[in-house]
């Protein structure tokens, strides 16, 4: 026989060997292809579950951010005949923690608003969130204060900072700390 010719045997192992390296070649394809469909689903797992994350803080900085301009508001507006009610918005709006610091500082403040018979209005002029997760914040607000009282013969004008730290606790945001920042001020009573 000659070289260029082979034997049935011959092949038929020679297609063998083509059909299981063909085999060989597709089953590594096949292992590579699920193997990048496997990383593939898992980036975008991945990136699914950051962009929610995301999503959630960033509701969670305007509750808290919404929460604290009404709690600021409730804190920087008062009137001296009115003041046990004007004072209460912290039994609503306050954490336990919060409330009873509030009501230590408080007491020597109604007693002078009451003596001075002040009248006190809080706007927010503007405000800014720091989300530490979707259960804290601390939002930083911008305040007008004008203050009133029967011996002023102009009302005064106060401008408070505010930080609040707020904390979310039974689907409701809370301030728990609150740190005064005074910029200018008056000799108005408040």
């Amino acid at each position: 026989m000659s070289t260029s010719q082979e034997t049935v045997p011959e092949m038929v192992e020679t297609v063998e060997d083509d059909v299981k390296a063909a085999t060989k070649g597709s089953r590594t394809l096949v292992i590579v292809l699920v193997v990048a469909l496997v990383v593939a689903l898992v980036a975008l797992a991945l990136v699914a579950l950051d962009a929610k994350r995301q999503r959630d803080e960033a509701d969670a900085g305007a509750a808290a951010q919404k929460a604290a301009r009404a709690a600021v508001v409730a804190m920087t507006t008062y009137d001296y005949a009115t003041i046990d009610d004007d004072f209460a918005w912290v039994d609503d709006a306050g954490t336990a923690k919060f409330r009873k610091q509030y009501a230590e500082v408080s007491a020597p403040i109604k007693k002078l608003v009451v003596q001075l018979k002040a009248h006190a209005k809080g706007t927010v002029v503007d405000s800014a969130v720091r989300v530490e997760d979707t259960e804290h914040a601390t939002v930083l607000l911008f305040v007008d204060q004008t203050l009133t009282n029967p011996g002023q013969t102009q009302p005064g004008l106060d401008q408070p900072r505010i930080t609040m730290k707020m904390v979310e606790q039974d689907g409701d945001w809370l301030v728990d700390e609150v740190e005064l920042h005074t910029v200018s001020g008056s000799n108005a009573a408040g």
